[in-house]
């Protein structure tokens, strides 16, 4: 019984690593690692678009120091019969996909 758990769990992990969430606008998959642009022109303007700033420290081998990103939130809600998706890019590529509640 423990291999049978033990294996099952196992089997968990690798499927839900192994697919990224992505995003249907029409007849177009979204996915992460596209460019905004893609996602812009596949989707149209998003409903509502948040920029912030993200702080990290720089890879090694790299003179040490603070390196921003640009971030961005976009916000999709495709009406009553789909999930609001949440859209997040890094210095303008797409490195999340979540969904949320159904939209309105």
């Amino acid at each position: 019984m423990r291999i049978f758990l033990f294996t099952f769990a196992a089997s968990l992990l690798f499927w839900s690593s192994t697919f990224a969430l992505t995003m249907r606008c029409g007849n177009h998959l979204i996915e992460e690692g596209d460019p905004q642009v893609k996602v812009l022109e596949e989707c149209g303007e998003p409903s509502m678009r948040n920029r912030f700033a993200q702080e990290g420290t720089l890879q090694a081998g790299v003179v040490p120091g603070i390196q921003y990103s640009v971030m961005e939130q976009w916000t999709y809600n495709f009406g009553s019969t789909d999930f609001i998706y949440y859209l997040t890019f890094q210095n303008g590529r797409l490195v999340h996909i979540e969904t949320g509640d159904y939209g309105y």
